[in-house]
């Protein structure tokens, strides 16, 4: 007795649609009016724009310009350029 040869499709055959996974990071908040003046940077332990008092720059690992020193409020601020 011949028996017939049954095909079976398998899933794994269908095309799977790809995911997209929306962000849902929050917006960010408002922009300032203007950039900060050169020279200028914002301290952190005062959180306010104080002017360095002298200026050092030094390169970092990934190429960016970091401008460090005295501030007028007293303590050590930096800024990235």
């Amino acid at each position: 007795m011949p028996t017939k040869k049954v095909s079976h499709k398998s899933h794994k055959s269908e095309p799977k649609k790809s995911l997209v996974k929306k962000s849902s990071k929050a917006s960010k908040g408002k922009k300032s009016k203007s950039p900060m003046p050169e020279g200028y940077a914002y301290c952190l332990r005062c959180k306010a724009q104080t002017k360095m008092l002298s200026m050092k720059t030094k390169l970092t690992k990934n190429h960016r310009t970091l401008m460090y020193g005295p501030g007028e409020c007293g303590h050590e601020v930096f800024r990235l350029k």
